[in-house]
């Protein structure tokens, strides 16, 4: 499927869950204690004091809680899907309008760049290289400074451009958690979202970066069907993994045999 036929998909009607988050207090499940004692009995062997390998077992547990309420009351794929469509939207309307902006517009809003006469051929190319909040800063500047010194349709073009990357700038600060792992999922792949310190950040992406993501994600989405896929499983058994080998000291295997000989477990 083409990056771009996200936009020829129909609308979803589900539900939108702007600003719902997954994280919550963390709750430490209850354990009796002679249960958290026969557990430490089964280690082979055991580099930390029995109360410390307890407390991080009950840590483990609250935090496994607190992820299994994000995969259970967290937003669909339906209304994740319906969330990043919206935003696509806001983000194409923006990139209309810096596309369709007249050359003198473009000019000016890139006017602190020392190289004028590439401008005049690159000035678009440079707006949407732009994060949101710049786009937004340099149209309002232009609107506030120079008012006087720009006709009625460049000040129409230039009130559109703020307004539009205000609303995108605020859709995205009220995104729902799952969308945006969503988003950090696949940007670990395209690295689109991914800054110069290897750090991911949706809102200080570039603009065309931001609309490549979010028609990847979204195609990546429309093609899945069936049951939703919980992550929160998947992370318990990571996180024993570690715990197991912060404890004890052992590699962690999920083979029975060990140097040709058949063990009866794995561990």
């Amino acid at each position: 499927m083409g990056i771009g036929s996200a936009r020829k998909k129909p609308r979803s009607t589900a539900t939108l869950r702007w600003g719902w988050s997954g994280v919550e207090m963390l709750r430490t499940p209850p354990l009796a204690d002679y249960r958290l004692a026969q557990i430490v009995k089964l280690l082979p062997t055991q580099l930390s004091a029995n109360e410390e390998v307890k407390a991080k077992i009950l840590a483990l547990g609250a935090r496994y809680h607190r992820y299994l309420h994000q995969d259970e009351f967290g937003p669909t794929r339906a209304e994740r899907m319906s969330a990043l469509r919206m935003l696509l939207g806001k983000l194409e309307q923006l990139d209309s309008l810096i596309l369709e902006l007249p050359q003198h517009l473009a000019l000016d809003l890139t006017s602190n760049s020392e190289v004028r006469s590439w401008l005049i051929l690159h000035g678009w190319s440079i707006l949407r290289g732009w994060t949101i909040e710049q786009l937004h800063l340099a149209a309002d500047l232009e609107l506030s400074d120079r008012h006087a010194q720009h006709s009625a349709d460049d000040l129409n073009v230039l009130e559109r451009i703020c307004k539009t990357a205000g609303a995108a700038f605020e859709l995205i600060q009220s995104l729902d958690t799952n969308s945006e792992s969503e988003l950090f999922s696949d940007a670990v792949c395209s690295g689109l979202l991914i800054g110069s310190m290897d750090v991911f950040c949706i809102d200080a992406a570039p603009l065309d970066h931001l609309k490549r993501q979010f028609r990847l994600t979204i195609d990546r989405l429309q093609d899945q069907h069936g049951p939703e896929k919980h992550l929160s499983l998947p992370w318990l058994v990571w996180q024993l993994c570690d715990l197991w080998t912060d404890v004890t000291g052992r590699s962690v295997t999920n083979s029975a045999v060990r140097k040709g000989r058949y063990t009866s477990c794995g561990v």
